[in-house]
């Protein structure tokens, strides 16, 4: 069927190709589940190189984002799209320019109009997450201690599973 020579080179592609796939396999694997929330290696990694911070340290900022996704759904908090356009709307107001001249803006810093408005239904719906705790704390509690220790006993009751170490 195969020559030695193209045998070979067979044996090599096939050795290249299988070896590419376990390595991407590795990279796109999941490293933790939060309350069965994955975490991907991929996301650690890419976080660690965009910020320019330990692997740990993207690990722990990415298991907090995941113990705050979770608690806003089990809080039933969303931002619908009216929310999302009042917020860029006062956004722009406060930065004298229209939605329009703001959205171009966010172009042209390379980001796309779905992924700020991904970024606005978020920071509302942290808004409302942190108004509810600050509810019960009144106005003088240092918000910063009051979120840590949100987030800490959150940490502690969650189900934190490590599939693969990063």
């Amino acid at each position: 069927m195969f020559d030695k020579k193209n045998r070979v080179k067979f044996l090599a592609l096939a050795l290249f190709t299988g070896s590419s796939l376990y390595a991407s396999s590795l990279l796109n694997g999941v490293s933790l589940l939060v309350d069965e929330e994955p975490i991907t290696l991929y996301e650690i990694h890419a976080l660690a190189k965009k910020e320019h911070i330990p692997v740990q340290q993207a690990v722990d900022i990415l298991i907090k984002k995941c113990l705050k996704d979770v608690e806003t759904k089990r809080l039933g908090i969303d931002a619908d799209e009216f929310e999302v356009s009042e917020e860029i709307q006062s956004i722009a107001i406060k930065n004298n320019m229209s939605s329009y001249e703001l959205i171009r803006l966010v172009y042209s810093k390379g980001m796309s109009e779905e992924e700020y408005r991904k970024n606005i239904a978020q920071t509302i719906k942290d808004r409302k997450l942190f108004g509810r705790l600050f509810q019960d704390k009144g106005a003088k509690a240092d918000q910063s201690k009051v979120i840590n220790n949100y987030f800490d006993k959150l940490k502690a009751k969650a189900n934190i599973e490590i599939i693969r170490k990063p």
